[in-house]
């Protein structure tokens, strides 16, 4: 889940969803958490936990950029939540930062709380500095670099887990040229690259296109390198299902399981997944609020069995398609429209094809296509039995 722990940022980057997609919420709610309002978010996912028997919570800690909070909230945001949510159900926290103020203070509370950290960086500087820049119009990408390195000298020591990068896709850019920068010039291997959040609404086919060849050539970087200890998230989960009975069966949950997926805001409200919000106002003020609702309660809402039936309803072109048990429809948002909802393919539908048919033909050097392409029949069997099509 997405913990808006802060609804400001030292950054600027216009292609933001959070703050330049069409949800202006965060003008009005608070910039920053209060630890009162945390107090009663750790209580509402503890009962949570409790009432819909889940074993673990996994908090990213996000923003905006969470470390405005500063550090002494910060901590306390963090102990208030382990303390209400630990007795009940595992914990897991993650904090996703730009790295601008990041120093060894604030490393040493990750580690005292035991925080993973990821942080975000688009690439060398002559591409960051065009979309990463502060309020100044000044780039990011020394202070990054800089931050890079104090996180890996830290996990050198033992201090923190090994840090991810997260860097999204540009318009013009060479995902080439962006692995080699990250894996083998920061030596970062733990990393991914973000989709844009776009919908039927505002998509750009020629971006579509850009991006379908821009993870093709992604994909083909992370097969050459062929080094187990590079972890590319987007690349290793179209390969999973591929590989064991396992990975099918974790593909499926993820395709139909929508119960990680919300986001509580600075001010406490609840909405479903942190992208929903910017395409429409039911998503954005839903009713629910840490403070009046449960958990339970507002998965009990209308609003949650009409997402459910979305995600378990994608339209008829995705029953017929080859590869239903891997993809599912795709991401909600990418196949929203104002007209038909989320009955439609994603915006990424060929896209995702592609790596699909890439990966197969990869995998055919070293397994039976038998087996292969058995493994693909059963997972789309199971999403035929999980999921119900519309025309």
């Amino acid at each position: 889940m997405s913990f808006k722990m802060s609804e400001v940022c030292n950054l600027d980057c216009p292609y933001c969803y959070f703050f330049f997609n069409g949800d202006d919420s965060y003008k009005t709610n608070p910039a920053r958490m209060s630890v009162e309002t945390a107090e009663r978010a750790g209580k509402f996912l503890a009962q949570g936990a409790q009432e819909l028997g889940i074993p673990t919570v996994s908090v990213a800690l996000h923003g905006g950029e969470p470390l405005m909070v500063g550090k002494k909230r910060f901590r306390e945001i963090a102990e208030t939540l382990m303390r209400t949510v630990s007795p009940h159900a595992e914990l897991q926290m993650g904090v996703q930062t730009n790295g601008i103020l990041l120093d060894e203070e604030w490393i040493r509370m990750f580690s005292e709380l035991n925080i993973s950290v990821g942080i975000s960086i688009d690439g060398p500087k002559h591409v960051n500095d065009t979309v990463r820049y502060d309020k100044k119009r000044r780039g990011s990408y020394d202070r990054i670099v800089k931050a890079i390195e104090l996180l890996k000298k830290s996990h050198q020591e033992g201090l923190i887990g090994e840090p991810g990068a997260l860097a999204v896709i540009l318009p013009g850019t060479s995902a080439r040229e962006i692995y080699t920068h990250i894996v083998h010039e920061l030596g970062l291997l733990k990393f991914d690259f973000m989709l844009p959040k776009d919908s039927w609404e505002n998509y750009s086919p020629e971006m579509t296109d850009f991006i379908e060849k821009f993870s093709l050539e992604l994909l083909e970087c992370w097969l050459e390198d062929d080094d187990p200890k590079i972890n590319v998230r987007s690349m290793k989960n179209v390969f999973a299902p591929f590989l064991t009975d396992f990975g099918v069966d974790m593909r499926i949950n993820y395709i139909v399981d929508l119960t990680e997926t919300i986001t509580i805001r600075s001010n406490g409200d609840v909405s479903p997944d942190d992208s929903l919000p910017s395409i429409s106002e039911e998503y954005r003020h839903t009713g629910c609020n840490v403070a009046t609702s449960t958990l339970k309660e507002f998965y009990d809402r209308p609003l949650w069995s009409d997402l459910r039936s979305s995600v378990s309803t994608p339209p008829e072109t995705c029953a017929k398609c080859e590869w239903l048990g891997y993809c599912g429809g795709g991401e909600l948002i990418t196949r929203y429209s104002k007209s038909r909802k989320f009955n439609n393919p994603t915006i990424y539908c060929s896209r995702n094809k592609a790596l699909y048919r890439r990966v197969r033909q990869y995998l055919s050097d070293y397994m039976d296509l038998k087996d292969i392409d058995e493994r693909t029949r059963r997972s789309n069997e199971l999403a035929a039995a999980e999921l119900v099509f519309e025309a």
